[in-house]
């Protein structure tokens, strides 16, 4: 039996009781964000992607200086501590009035990449904009104009591993790459065409290695985007711009029909996950008869891991809808949590779900209604998001209507059974009673939390907010690890909780002898704590 040797500890105890800690602006307060853009005229669309001392790039939409909405980006520490001064450096002088989907990646130098339309020449062209660490611009005020894409919107970018980067955008029948490298000069181009269907990008990603990229893009049956029924397609290009998967054709995810209707929705464009080994995951639902969530992982030999046109993530044949579908990746259990919203057929009730599914299309959490995260009610849940936590865990968060107008930010934390394991179930990140949208989401890259941003206000006079969701279910400055019994201090009783967890009894809520996260207790974990407690936070 391993005893306590308290008086080795003592001065160490008091160290970490008296020792300072470092600037933060995380609230703990759910009723009080972080700003990351705020002021006259409307702030939106924000997107967050980590950066590698922990924080976040957040990019934006400004409409306050000048006329129409300006591209920004704002960086925040760890400590959720804004790193520029007002809303972050303009990345060109955009005048249009109306905001569409754009995107922004990070790359191993941290410096921001960012893909959007831009008119400031007087035509709408597709820009790619660097922004460095410390917020200087090294292409220039006007960053760089993609060629023969006038009138484009709706860009994707990918940071590749070779340090170049991918422009991708869809015209009419066809999607176009450009390789940009990073000095700036533009590298080679492709594309993918088909004469008679209409062509979307819905997501682009790096691969694992080299230049690699991994796209998905919508397909529709006919060359009318609106009319037209939709399937999905990816395809990986390596560094040479070729197509590798499937013989050079696309892979097909999802196939639209006539009979029975298969098609996606109309202005849905799925998110496509890396798996890290240079394949790609997508979730999607379908808007035709089974109106299911699917599930496809397509492999970095090309095969596609389900069977064709995706698995199934629900055996409810009827009765009820499945809706935003999104996945998170646990690699080292080669296993999936997928998230979705669920409504009756009426579209009057609404709840959110999740599925556990392992790499043989086994579903762990039934295969019905999956793990009940929200009760299905008369509000729905919108901009699901999920991330992948140590030991199976997986971490949800979503916005939540809480009347026809206001929403608030929620999260969940899941055990591998499928059940909550934070208290309360269901944690208020945000919940001014606002108009909220367009969450996004980011895992920091050293700790374990999660940093969100937000669209906070109503149409027209939104801000920017942020707020980190610890992994232990809190929001605000994380918790000393070395707290193992929650007090909010650091002393001898946290050692003694930790040693009798340790020895096989009971471990405070929420705790566990796993003190390392490697999925195993042994004694890495005792000196793990050992570690930490005798360190400050």
């Amino acid at each position: 039996m391993i005893k306590p040797r308290l008086f080795q500890f003592a001065a160490a105890a008091c160290l970490a009781l008296f020792a300072g800690t470092s600037l933060a602006q995380w609230s703990a307060d759910p009723l009080v964000s972080t700003p990351v853009a705020d002021g006259d005229a409307d702030q939106g669309v924000p997107l967050a992607r980590a950066t590698s001392d922990g924080g976040v790039w957040i990019s934006l939409m400004d409409n306050g200086p000048g006329n129409g909405y300006k591209p920004r980006a704002q960086r925040l520490s760890a400590g959720g501590v804004r790193m520029f001064p007002g809303n972050g450096p303009i990345l060109a002088n955009r005048t249009n009035t109306a905001t569409f989907v754009y995107d922004m990646k990070v790359d191993a130098l941290d410096n921001c990449i960012v893909a959007f339309d831009d008119n400031s020449s007087g035509t709408t062209v597709v820009t790619v904009q660097k922004v460095a660490p410390d917020g200087s611009l090294p292409w220039g005020p006007t960053g760089i104009q993609m060629p023969a894409t006038n009138n484009v919107l709706a860009p994707r970018v990918a940071v590749c591993a070779d340090g170049t980067y991918v422009v991708a955008w869809a015209i009419s029948t066809s999607v176009f790459f450009q390789r940009v490298n990073p000095n700036a000069s533009l590298g080679t181009a492709w594309s993918v065409f088909e004469a008679s269907r209409y062509h979307a990008m819905s997501d682009l990603q790096a691969g694992a290695t080299g230049g690699d990229v991994i796209a998905l893009w919508v397909r529709g049956e006919t060359t009318n985007a609106q009319t037209s029924r939709k399937g999905l397609q990816m395809q990986k290009f390596d560094s040479t711009d070729a197509a590798v998967w499937n013989a050079g054709a696309a892979v097909e995810i999802y196939t639209s029909q006539q009979t029975p209707l298969k098609s996606i929705q109309n202005g849905y464009f799925p998110a496509l996950v890396p798996d890290g080994s240079g394949g790609g995951i997508v979730a999607w639902y379908d808007n035709g008869l089974a109106r299911n969530a699917w599930l496809q992982h397509v492999e970095s030999s090309g095969n596609s891991r389900f069977a064709p046109q995706g698995l199934a993530l629900s055996n409810i044949a009827s009765g009820e809808l499945r809706l935003s579908a999104t996945v998170a990746y646990h690699a080292a259990a080669n296993a999936y949590t997928v998230a979705y919203q669920r409504s009756n057929t009426g579209q009057s009730q609404f709840g959110l779900s999740a599925q556990r599914v392992d790499s043989d299309g086994v579903l762990h959490w039934g295969g019905g209604s999956g793990a009940v995260v929200v009760p299905m009610g008369s509000f729905q849940s919108s901009f699901i998001n999920v991330n992948a936590g140590s030991c199976g865990a997986a971490y949800l968060t979503w916005m939540q209507y809480t009347s026809a107008l206001n929403l608030e930010i929620q999260a969940a934390a899941l055990d591998l059974n499928g059940l909550t394991t934070w208290t309360p179930n269901i944690l208020p990140v945000g919940i001014r009673a606002t108009p909220k949208g367009r969450l996004s989401v980011a895992r920091s890259s050293t700790g374990p939390m999660l940093i969100g941003a937000w669209i906070d206000g109503s149409a027209g006079a939104g801000d920017i907010l942020a707020q980190n969701i610890n992994f232990g279910g809190s929001l605000g400055t994380p918790p000393c690890p070395a707290d193992f019994d929650a007090d909010g201090t650091v002393d001898f009783f946290d050692y003694d909780a930790f040693v009798i967890c340790f020895e096989g009894g009971a471990c405070p809520p929420g705790k566990s002898a796993d003190f390392d996260g490697d999925c195993t207790v042994d004694f890495f974990d005792y000196d793990a704590f050992v570690v930490a407690f005798e360190s400050p936070c």
